[in-house]
């Protein structure tokens, strides 16, 4: 009779090998499977990154630009303001017909630009001559006796401090009107030049108010 007999450790063992095989053939290759896709999504990390970066850049290329524009366009306005012909001509003769004339023309100027929310000429004292304000849509002359004497404010002392055809912008701050901070709220921002007359004289200080909301939607990008 003939007999066999199977070894105890092969059946045993082949589990064992199988498993052995399969992680020394497929281990690596997932790991460089996963190495690949890992890199894949770093680099596309990175790629991402350098355009956030490259748009934040142009972006803030684009607010300089926004702002230095809409420095440009209020600075001329104070300029035409200051070189008004018919400025010249209240310097010349302050009658009362030659003060209303240039309340006029300062009248035309905001109700047309309509984003002033005054514009001022002040004497060398600090005094309101001419005050236009801009409100609801429309432009308004102050009264006379509705103006007041501003030599103790900063931005008329350093408006008036400077030289022909320079100009100041001031901090951003809250607008006073009778000592009182006015409500609502008005943030502002004012740029002046010093006026001279014919004769070369400094005779005063143009002023226009602006108001902060606007100057912030420049900023928002």
């Amino acid at each position: 009779m003939m007999s066999f007999s199977v070894k105890p450790f092969l059946i045993s063992n082949t589990p064992r090998s199988f498993l052995l095989v399969f992680l020394q053939s497929f281990v690596p290759t997932l790991v460089v499977l996963a190495l690949m896709v890992g890199g894949y999504f770093y680099i596309n990390y990175l790629d991402q990154l350098d355009k956030t970066k490259a748009y934040e850049i142009a972006k803030t290329e684009l607010g300089h630009r926004a702002i230095e524009q809409f420095i440009q366009k209020i600075t001329a306005d104070v300029r035409i303001l200051a070189e008004s012909v018919t400025l010249q001509r209240m310097l010349q003769n302050p009658s009362a017909q030659n003060t209303a004339d240039l309340a006029q023309e300062f009248e035309a100027f905001s109700r047309y630009k309509g984003i002033y929310d005054q514009i001022r000429f002040f004497d060398e004292s600090g005094m309101e001559v001419v005050r236009v304000n801009y409100e609801s849509g429309r432009a308004l002359i102050v009264a006379r006796d509705k103006l007041q004497q501003k030599h103790g404010r900063y931005y008329f002392k350093d408006a008036f401090r400077l030289e022909r055809g320079q100009l100041y912008i001031s901090p951003l701050d809250l607008n006073i009107e009778k000592n009182t901070i006015q409500r609502p709220y008005k943030p502002m921002i004012r740029i002046g030049t010093p006026v001279f007359d014919r004769d070369g004289r400094k005779r005063g200080v143009v002023l226009v108010n602006y108001l902060a909301v606007k100057y912030c939607s420049v900023l928002s990008y």
